[in-house]
């Protein structure tokens, strides 16, 4: 909407000298020319509920935080090619995996710097920052695939330290944690009798299978030293026997976490059917 002010203003968007009557934007508050007076010509960035009026806003943080993901993925692609080159008898120099990891390491700092310059950026124009959709997924996609690399590195090439273990226990869970809320989500709607009857036949067959499995392991875990002393590989050399101790380890949390699953079918196939009854 044109305003009148008694000085000559600027706009705000390509700082020229308003001579004609300003426009003042009704959803950010600043000074535009005529050229500029409409959201989608400053790309204003307040604007709520934009899908509703239609405008999508480019903005250059967003793009500077893909332009640093894209950076970090190259790296760990690049990682990737060097890990499994001696599967794939692939010919790789060994400087590529130097060059992958400080390539992945340079994404996730530009990636930091540009959440850091993004905030200080809206604080110095006294704006309330808005997080947005993008970097939440963007720090959950960084974190997961380097959760997931470390762990798949200490498997194929028999690096156990803790970083790797805990790279193990905490793919495992959570993947125990997806399986759940899968199946929280999924037997909440079951109320017949057949549906609790393969909600029973389910809850048993995890915590069968996940106990059969854990015992297998503990047995495993009792013969590894003697693996170590004789130099025996129950793989057959694909992998280093220390990448199978971390591949059980990883297992191990896994089928722990899936017996929790299992009793909490249980337990809610209990309280469907009656068997459980909390007094009111």
């Amino acid at each position: 909407m044109p305003i009148e002010t008694g000085k000559k203003d600027v706009c705000s968007y390509c700082g020229k000298t308003l001579d004609e009557l300003p426009y003042k934007c009704r959803y950010c508050g600043e000074i535009f020319c005529s050229e500029h007076r409409l959201p989608e010509s400053h790309f204003c960035m307040t604007i709520p509920r934009r899908r509703k009026i239609g405008i999508k806003v480019p903005s250059t943080w967003n793009i500077a935080k893909k332009f640093a993901f894209s950076i970090f993925l190259i790296g760990v692609i690049m990682f990737w090619i060097s890990l499994l080159a001696p599967y794939l008898k692939w010919s790789s120099p060994e400087w590529i995996r130097e060059i992958s990891i400080r390539v992945a390491e340079g994404g996730v700092m530009i990636f930091c710097g540009v959440i850091m310059f993004d905030f200080i950026f809206w604080k110095l124009r006294r704006r309330r920052y808005f997080v947005g959709r993008l970097t939440p997924k963007l720090v959950k996609a960084i974190f997961w695939i380097s959760v997931s690399t470390i762990f798949f590195w200490g498997v194929l090439e028999g690096y156990v330290n803790t970083a790797t273990c805990l790279s193990a226990v905490t793919l495992a869970v959570y993947l125990d944690y997806r399986i759940f809320k899968k199946q929280s989500r999924t037997t909440s709607r079951i109320h017949s009798d057949e549906g609790l009857y393969g909600m029973m036949i389910l809850a048993g067959f995890i915590s069968v299978g996940s106990f059969i499995g854990v015992f297998s392991l503990w047995i495993y875990a009792v013969c590894l030293p003697f693996d170590f002393a004789t130099g025996y590989n129950p793989l057959g050399g694909y992998i280093p026997l220390e990448g199978t101790a971390l591949l059980s380890l990883f297992f191990l949390a896994f089928l722990a976490g899936l017996t929790f699953v299992g009793g909490f079918l249980e337990f809610r196939f209990m309280r469907r059917a009656g068997i459980i009854i909390f007094p009111r």
